[in-house]
């Protein structure tokens, strides 16, 4: 009788360390799960703004290129008005100026 008493309480005991073992088992599954669940979050919002950090970087760049193209363009355009002086018009302006020293009395 005794040692049927002793092995129930054995048997008992037994189940017992199963309970927390299997409970130890589930609490580690659930937080890593847990973790594995956030990370994914974590790397779907980084990624979510990178690509739309990355969006408004190239618009930007898309933007100071035109701009650059446009003033490049201007520049070139002011750059030819400014050395399309023909030998008649620097002629032209020679004779002016001798005409206008002239008629300056000293």
């Amino acid at each position: 009788m005794k040692t049927d008493i002793v092995d129930d309480i054995l048997k008992v005991e037994a189940e017992a360390k199963q309970i927390v073992e299997d409970a130890k088992t589930k609490s580690r599954d659930i937080v890593y799960n847990a973790q594995v669940e956030a990370n994914n979050i974590v790397k779907t919002q980084v990624e979510a703004v990178r690509n739309e950090g990355s969006a408004m970087i190239e618009a930007l760049l898309d933007t100071n290129a035109k701009e650059i193209s446009e003033y490049s363009d201007a520049k070139d355009e002011m750059i030819a008005k400014s050395v399309s002086l023909t030998d008649e018009d620097l002629l032209k302006a020679a004779k002016q100026i001798v005409t206008t020293v002239c008629e300056v009395s000293f």
